[in-house]
């Protein structure tokens, strides 16, 4: 399983995202939380996560061309 590059990126995904949801949740749930407040901890999740997406993207073209690379030449040592 930790062989597993699908379960991989899932762990290491979920283990940046948490954190950031945790502080949302602690700031979202404090007694002195008003609107404002609110407003600015979803702002800072919401670039927070698209910083992410962003990386993860780049992640799944890298690891894409990795497998297609590794697929090609594959396939030309087959065809020999």
């Amino acid at each position: 399983m930790l062989n597993d590059s699908d379960f991989n990126f899932s762990l290491t995904l979920f283990s940046k995202v948490m954190p950031l949801v945790e502080i949302m949740f602690s700031q979202l749930q404090s007694k002195s939380v008003d609107a404002r407040k609110s407003k600015s901890a979803l702002k800072t999740i919401t670039s927070s996560i698209q910083e992410l997406r962003d990386q993860c993207d780049s992640l799944i073209s890298v690891e894409f061309e990795q497998k297609r690379r590794h697929i090609d030449t594959s396939k030309s040592d087959a065809a020999k």
